[in-house]
């Protein structure tokens, strides 16, 4: 299995993972101009694309969903809840939170998580021998996300804001950053560093930190979390503007999704 990451944060999130014949699209949240350069600068287009996986209704995951489907007919999985909340009209699968759905290669697990949209849910990708788990947009770590996050081989996980910047912050209006710091928002640096303390173990390789705030975070503040908390794991930043290239996960000793 392989995966990358297109580009993440508040102006637009994508991630690609791929196994054997399956290639799947994780959220959508640029203009479709843009989307179709960022699959280019890995060597993908969108006819290679099996399915589109949608985490849930906010802008920055579904810009383009309407008229990617106007060019081109794919699968689109989503829960009930996301397609209610953008009228979607079109065909759909939908996801169930702790039910798995196999798409082509790959298993697909949601995980509800805790944020201010209708349905959320982050994903574990399975393709038999490696597990990938994909976390961003939550406003706490639930014990359904942690256990998600255990014998994972490779985790992408949200380290959106330092508190100190964005109490600090006075673009932002008290209601913002109440909503962003509220058990409904986004993660803070310590807590994504909590959870990776809690669930990193000897097959766990790469740590991706993903939606990271522009005003309210810093790659070095990043960085030094990354770290302190991620002893042996291969650690990168998935930045808005050139998200993450391919990585690999190689075989380890495997769990499976339960």
């Amino acid at each position: 299995m392989r995966f990358c990451c297109l580009g993440s944060g508040s102006g637009g999130n994508a991630y690609v993972v791929e196994h054997t014949n399956t290639t799947l699209l994780v959220d959508c949240g640029f203009s479709l101009t843009d989307l179709k350069k960022r699959l280019a600068a890995r060597f993908l287009s969108l006819s290679e694309i099996t399915a589109v996986i949608i985490s849930h209704e906010h802008g920055d995951h579904v810009k383009c969903l309407n008229f990617l489907l106007k060019e081109t007919v794919k699968p689109v999985y989503m829960t009930a809840g996301t397609a209610q909340a953008i009228s979607f009209n079109g065909n759909w699968t939908r996801l169930q939170a702790g039910t798995i759905t196999s798409i082509g290669d790959l298993q697909l697990l949601p995980v509800t998580v805790p944020h201010d949209a209708a349905e959320p849910v982050q994903f574990v990708f399975d393709n038999g021998s490696q597990r990938l788990g994909l976390f961003t947009d939550l406003g706490h770590v639930t014990t359904a996300v942690r256990n998600a996050c255990h014998n994972l081989h490779a985790l992408i996980v949200e380290y959106n804001y330092a508190a100190d910047l964005l109490a600090a912050n006075h673009r932002y209006p008290q209601r913002t950053k109440a909503r962003i710091a509220g058990r409904l928002g986004h993660l803070e640096n310590s807590a994504t560093a909590e959870l990776i303390s809690q669930i990193q173990h000897p097959q766990l390789k790469h740590v991706v930190a993903a939606h990271l705030s522009a005003h309210n975070n810093t790659k070095t503040r990043v960085i030094q979390s990354l770290s302190a908390v991620a002893n042996g794991i291969a650690t990168h930043i998935a930045d808005q503007q050139e998200g993450v290239g391919w990585l690999n996960i190689i075989n380890r000793p495997y769990h499976p999704l339960t």
